[in-house]
């Protein structure tokens, strides 16, 4: 049976089988050229060792051919190695045991133990431990030990060396063996070192691929920039939130976030003003930044956290709504129900027949002021009852047929109403839009009474204009009121969403307030604009199709 695959350095091993492992042949190929080197040292000592006379050799031309043999063989390794042998285990293992032969060869045909040429056979061993873990190592030092005893055994009967000699080769076998046990045993704590760091490593990687993941699936968006202000990381809501459509990551930091992070670096007390980026989405809340340095030293890189505020914007506009419900209850019992005591008393009082003119006059002044009161009243209430928010998504262009047919019939029947849609070109493609479709009712009859009543100040007829549109660049639906009135000037539009501002002196000031109110609800946006030609327009934009809206 063959063993398990064992690992050594990155790589491995196995009884058979090549070895694809670099990690494997490049030591394999060090401890080659190793060889290379020591075949090159005992064939440059030969000259030495027979001029000195220091050493009898038993027989110096196999001495001579067994080193050139094995300089040749170890060279000739080397070349294969260097043209792209890939080694199967057998073949290392041949080639260790073919060097302990050459070895004891030489050991033979010199001087024995004494000549030096055992000690090389320990690092032999060595190696083979390391290249063959396990029990071949152990094969290796047994191979080492039978060769050295047997051949100075032999030297003894051939009364070519002393009985000292043959004790030493003994210790010589001990050592190999010593050599052996004790490469085996750190070869298993390197074995199991290097699993243990593998195991680690693939821990390390999966988290890193699931950081990876929650980092890009966040909602909170999240760069990572150094020194010089170069982009090292984007999630995908940073994408989202900046209105970047290239995959790629911006090798530079925006500007406007870059200017920021200037500013808290220069003092960290201090909140940034929050941003919103010139390539937003229309309609899209202010986005919030926070900083922070990745280590102690502020020298390194810095994380950039960016926030979204639609959803904060949502919670305190539900919450202003919840308190004007909760104010509205309170003046539908402390005012309303006087008021409509008084409002009947001054509708009694008329129908006197005792009343003079200028009596019935002011009574018609009282009635005239209370019905005024009841109508703020009724638009605080209104608003009230509209806090909740049932967002779905809306096929446009029917719906605003239907909703201006119904308008024109009951609403404003002698009015001149028109319907235009730009989409692009493409007639009959459908523009949605998400939105809560009684809001949507709620808020295009105030923009269109708006524009009705002041066409008809201004010129004597009623008028509006209502254009449904998509934008090119983000894919959101817009549609605009447009009237033929005087339009606004200046300072009346820096007020003109504010609640109890009006230019009509018989209007309550709360529509255009309770429209946009709606409009946050939805993350829509309502925006005014003077036309050239004389008029005003007023245009709602949605918020993108795909972007997940949300009423708490």
């Amino acid at each position: 049976m063959n063993e398990l695959p064992r690992s050594l350095g990155g790589f491995y091993l196995a009884n058979s089988g090549p070895v694809d492992s670099s990690a494997y042949r490049k030591l394999f190929r060090v401890y080659n050229n190793y060889r290379v080197v020591v075949g090159l040292i005992l064939l440059a000592t030969l000259l030495f060792q027979f001029n000195s006379g220091t050493r009898s050799f038993l027989n110096p031309l196999y001495y001579q051919i067994l080193v050139a043999s094995y300089l040749a063989i170890h060279v000739f390794v080397a070349l294969l190695l260097l043209a792209g042998l890939r080694p199967r285990m057998v073949h290392v293992l041949a080639s260790l045991l073919l060097e302990i032969g050459l070895l004891g060869g030489m050991l033979f045909f010199s001087s024995g133990v004494n000549g030096g040429v055992a000690s090389l056979i320990v690092i032999n061993v060595a190696a083979g431990c390391m290249l063959h873990p396990g029990r071949k190592g152990l094969l290796l030092a047994a191979t080492g030990t039978l060769v050295v005893m047997a051949q100075e055994i032999y030297r003894f009967l051939l009364s070519e060396s002393e009985l000292d000699s043959v004790v030493e080769s003994g210790v010589f076998g001990i050592a190999y063996f010593t050599a052996a046990v004790v490469i085996q045993n750190l070869s298993s704590r390197l074995i199991s070192s290097e699993t243990l760091a593998q195991r680690r490593a693939h821990e390390i990687t999966e988290l890193q691929t699931l950081n990876h993941l929650i980092i890009q699936r966040m909602l909170t968006g999240i760069i990572v920039t150094n020194r010089s202000l170069e982009v090292k990381l984007m999630n995908e809501s940073t994408r989202a939130m900046l209105g970047i459509q290239n995959q790629r990551i911006p090798e530079r930091l925006p500007s406007e976030i870059a200017e920021r992070l200037l500013q808290w670096k220069h003092n960290p007390e201090v909140t940034t003003e929050p941003l919103l980026p010139s390539t937003a989405d229309l309609g899209q809340a202010p986005l919030q930044l926070s900083f922070a340095y990745l280590a102690k030293n502020h020298n390194q890189d810095v994380l950039i956290f960016i926030e979204d505020t639609s959803k904060v914007v949502m919670k305190a506009q539900h919450l202003k709504l919840a308190s004007l419900g909760r104010l509205t209850a309170s003046i539908a019992h402390e005012i309303r129900n006087p008021l409509g005591a008084a409002s009947h008393a001054a509708q009694l009082l008329s129908e006197s027949e005792d009343l003079s003119e200028q009596d019935r006059s002011l009574n018609e002044i009282v009635l005239r002021h209370a019905s005024r009161m009841n109508r703020v009243v009724e638009n605080i209430l209104q608003l009230s009852r509209s806090r909740s928010s049932n967002i779905e998504m809306i096929e446009l262009n029917e719906w605003l047929k239907e909703f201006i047919n119904e308008y024109k019939r009951f609403m404003a029947p002698e009015a001149v109403i028109e319907f235009e849609v730009n989409s692009g070109g493409d007639a009959e493609r459908a523009i949605a839009g998400q939105f809560d479709s009684g809001h949507l009712h709620q808020i295009l009859s105030n923009l269109m009474n708006n524009a009705v009543k002041f066409t008809k100040l201004h010129s004597g007829e009623g008028y509006c204009k209502v254009i449904l549109s998509e934008l090119q660049s983000s894919r959101q639906a817009r549609i605009c009121v447009e009237d033929r009135g005087p339009g606004l000037s200046p300072a009346q539009q820096q007020n003109i969403f504010e609640p109890f501002f009006t230019t009509d002196k018989n209007g309550t000031g709360l529509g255009l307030y309770l429209s946009r109110e709606l409009c946050q609800a939805n993350q829509a946006q309502l925006t005014f604009s003077n036309l050239p030609d004389g008029g005003a327009r007023f245009c709602l934009t949605l918020s993108h199709p795909k972007r997940k809206v949300s009423a708490e």
